[in-house]
């Protein structure tokens, strides 16, 4: 048998598919095993240079000082002393709202300009109420309802 080379053809080179194939699979395949693992031989304590901390050897934080006493400031001392005497500024007062009816005038002499009204319901009053006018020497409260029975209002005025 004989074998004639010339009418052979040339090799064919690689094409262009075939070496980014090759680049992608060591890209993809070769280079993450081979860092994972160097991860984990670099992670195990082995006294080498890559871990310098002898093998089961976990830190090298130096042991705690003995336990000592906390400072504490002496006892406290009680000093008992007369209180001063209050005064004070507010005054509290009860107003009758009469049945039937949603807003009454009060006059108080304690009214300023600058007075601060605050208004409270009695237990069980479900009504709200709120101050629709002032002026020196009286106020007018205002219910939110009218109810058939009369009502107890306290107020409280402070003056500054």
């Amino acid at each position: 048998m004989t074998i004639e080379f010339t009418n052979a053809t040339p090799a064919k080179q690689s094409s262009l598919i075939s070496n980014l194939l090759l680049g992608l699979s060591f890209v993809f395949l070769f280079a993450p095993i081979t860092l994972i693992v160097l991860g984990y031989y670099t992670s195990l304590p082995t006294g080498t240079l890559v871990s310098p901390i002898p093998q089961g050897v976990l830190s090298t934080v130096p042991t705690p000082s003995p336990k000592q006493d906390v400072v504490i400031a002496n006892q406290a001392t009680e000093i008992s002393s007369a209180s001063a005497t209050t005064q004070t500024n507010s005054q509290e007062k009860t107003v009758t709202i009469v049945a039937n009816t949603a807003e009454l005038t009060v006059t108080d002499p304690a009214v300023l300009e600058s007075s601060q009204i605050y208004l409270t319901n009695k237990e069980g009053d479900k009504s709200l109420y709120s101050i629709k006018s002032k002026s020196v020497g009286q106020f007018v409260v205002v219910s939110n309802s009218v109810s058939n029975q009369d009502r107890l209002v306290d107020y409280h005025i402070v003056n500054p």
